[in-house]
């Protein structure tokens, strides 16, 4: 456990930065702002397990797999920090089920959407992640209506 201080000061400095940037924003203009309120949302998506080809080491093989993912965000925030909930799973079995935060910033006519969670993956058949235990960051771009 000899990295257990930079474990833990890398999980506090994201944190702090997730924090300030769920605060309100002062900008030049007023369009760059985080969204305080809004609906819950449900998304379904569709995707691939493994897109880029990457091999987790020597002896191990990851297919590109076709993954279905399910995710619930909740319509209330607090300081423009939500909740959600989801899971991913392939069509060999593979799963994840995780829950984490997101805020929804507002950029001209962009809505930036990222999101850190944590959850626990059982493998099967599916790809080889080294571990039950996994973080997922991710980050979304979505067009706002006019």
């Amino acid at each position: 456990m000899k990295y257990k201080h930079g474990f833990w000061a890398g999980i506090l400095s994201r944190a702090v930065i997730g924090l300030s940037l769920a605060s309100p924003m002062q900008a030049d203009s007023e369009d760059l702002h985080v969204i305080q309120g809004g609906p819950a949302y449900f998304d379904i998506g569709l995707g691939a397990f493994n897109a880029a080809g990457v091999s987790p080491g020597r002896g191990y093989t990851n297919d590109t797999l076709p993954e279905l993912d399910l995710e619930y965000q909740t319509a209330s925030k607090l300081f423009g920090v939500g909740a959600l909930y989801g899971i991913i799973a392939n069509t060999r079995g593979g799963f994840m089920g995780y829950t984490g935060f997101y805020s929804d910033i507002a950029c001209d006519h962009w809505v930036l959407t990222p999101v850190l969670a944590m959850g626990g993956y059982n493998q099967r058949n599916g790809k080889y992640l080294d571990g039950t235990f996994q973080f997922r960051l991710e980050l979304r771009k979505l067009l706002k209506k006019s």
